[in-house]
């Protein structure tokens, strides 16, 4: 379980028409949490294990949910750039 990806690894909150994601990258010696607002990714936190990651992700969606953000999880989202 310490390097594998968690079922919820990346997360998007929308507030009226702003955006703001929240995911879990993993690397060969852990695991690091990027939240992005403003388009600026940023480092939130990071761990040895997955579960360290897992709690950034959910603390932040948490405390945006409080303040009247809709999350939802986008772990299984396909990103295409549209039709060539």
């Amino acid at each position: 379980m310490a390097n594998e990806m968690p079922e919820v690894n990346y997360v998007m909150c929308q507030n009226g028409n702003i955006i703001r994601t929240v995911r879990i990258e993993l690397f060969d010696q852990g695991c690091k949490t990027v939240y992005t607002k403003n388009g600026e990714d940023r480092v939130i936190g990071s761990g040895q294990f997955v579960i360290s990651c897992t709690g950034f992700l959910n603390n932040v969606k948490n405390n945006l949910e409080k303040a009247g953000w809709k999350c939802r999880d986008i772990s299984g989202a396909d990103i295409t750039k549209g039709t060539p």
